[in-house]
């Protein structure tokens, strides 16, 4: 599909979505409210829940008919679409369209960890005079935490700032265009805001984690000696991303429940701010991601590895994502269940102090596969029948652990999620049985 069509698509997903929202019967009930709402206040809603799927003619089709579906952000280079719904219709939505899990349900991802110029073998480069390699006229982007716009490593001689634009997707009031939520501070306000006896009265942003500052600070401070950037003259475009929905940290059952947590969404929509910035600048563009998850596919055709990979085609813009802290961690593993009434054991060893120990199990969408669970004490939770779409919760009477069992299936795979919430230390055996094995 060309980029003429992908527009035309954009505006049939639009119109489609704003036609079936004002016609057709409100749902949920409490729809009555809602209808009254600007997509941008909806999206403010905390019930309001994004995601991603591709904008193909079955999706518009499949929108005509529903409006608690609302359209955010066409993204044309990915043919992906941001769409807004209620919460209590997201698992509805899922089996309807029977998208992958994957990709439907937005991957939560957290801040990685910090290394050293030295140690990257950079700052003997930029020792080279002769190489001339300080940055000028390129753009770095950020989609992190943040950053402390007030520091003296984002400014020039003349105490200028080096930085373009900031999205602050947490702060509402005057989003990108296209984008619904948060706010964007151009280079002019971020001057004045310096400027100012109370900067924050002027540009509201703040990194309170300090991850975005530190990365930025790496990639592009213009502080002499020790702190000095890998590409001290780059301008920096910076996106605050905001925290992933509770709905997202309960249920997809990533072990968190902190700020430092992000969705697919936020974190496509940033990049695709910082494109898009570059574009209207006409300059290249390098955008760093130091966050990492492990609830995607890990095999390139997660809808973010997938959009990634579309803007690393375009000209001139480049990614350097961290590779992630946990190569010798054991995270994943695998097994082979050969023959129906097979059985194999994951055991999963638990440090004390865990709140929660979450595990997703994918398998070929043919198999039906089942789930019981053994804890370090002997307890166990006997062999949990196959109910698609619903949560299965049991307590622990002695261990006072509750063990969670989700079952999903798409057209491709099948996904097992089991949470273990206070989990006592030591081995705990997750046994898969092949109920049917093709």
């Amino acid at each position: 599909m060309n980029g003429n069509n992908n527009r035309d698509v954009d505006q049939e997903l639009l119109q489609a979505a704003r036609q079936t929202y004002n016609a057709l019967p409100l749902d949920p009930p409490n729809r009555s409210q809602e209808d009254e709402m600007t997509l941008e206040t909806f999206i403010l809603q905390p019930d309001t829940i994004g995601f991603i799927t591709v904008a193909n003619m079955a999706f518009r089709d499949y929108i005509r008919s529903r409006p608690y579906i609302r359209i955010g952000t066409y993204l044309p280079l990915g043919n992906y679409v941001v769409a807004y719904t209620n919460i209590g219709n997201l698992d509805r939505i899922y089996s309807e369209l029977r998208v992958e899990f994957l990709n439907f349900y937005p991957a939560l991802f957290t801040i990685l960890d910090q290394e050293s110029n030295v140690a990257a073998g950079i700052t003997p480069i930029l020792h080279q005079p002769h190489l001339n390699l300080t940055g000028r006229g390129v753009l770095l982007g950020f989609v992190d935490t943040g950053i402390d716009y007030t520091k003296e490593a984002f400014r020039y001689e003349d105490g200028s700032s080096k930085i373009k634009y900031i999205w602050d997707q947490t702060i509402a009031g005057n989003p990108p265009e296209g984008m619904h939520f948060g706010s964007v501070y151009t280079q002019e306000n971020i001057n004045e805001a310096l400027k100012a006896e109370d900067p924050a009265a002027i540009v509201p942003h703040a990194d309170t984690v300090g991850h975005g500052t530190f990365l930025a600070s790496v990639a592009g401070s213009r502080e002499q000696g020790t702190y000095q950037g890998v590409a001290a003259d780059a301008e920096i475009i910076a996106v605050k991303l905001r925290t992933a929905h509770p709905y997202f940290q309960e249920n997809v059952a990533l072990p968190y429940s902190e700020d430092e947590v992000f969705e697919t969404t936020g974190l496509i929509l940033g990049i695709q701010f910082i494109f898009d910035r570059a574009r209207e600048l006409n300059c290249p563009v390098v955008i760093c991601l130091a966050i990492g998850t492990n609830s995607v596919a890990h095999d390139g055709h997660a809808n973010v590895e997938e959009y990634i990979s579309a803007l690393s085609n375009q000209e001139s813009c480049v990614f350097v994502v961290a590779a992630g802290n946990e190569s010798n961690s054991r995270r994943h593993t695998n097994g082979l269940l050969s023959q129906t009434n097979d059985i194999e054991s994951i055991k999963v060893r638990v440090e004390a102090d865990i709140a929660r120990l979450s595990t997703l199990i994918v398998h070929k969408g043919w198999d039906r596969i089942s789930i019981s669970v053994k804890s370090p004490g002997g307890e166990t939770l006997e062999r949990v029948p196959i109910l698609l779409g619903r949560e299965v919760r049991t307590r622990l009477i002695f261990e006072g652990s509750t063990i969670r069992v989700f079952y999903f299936q798409d057209n491709f795979n099948g996904m097992i999620v089991v949470t273990i919430d206070l989990p006592t230390d030591g081995i705990w055996e997750i046994n898969l049985h092949g109920d049917l094995i093709i």
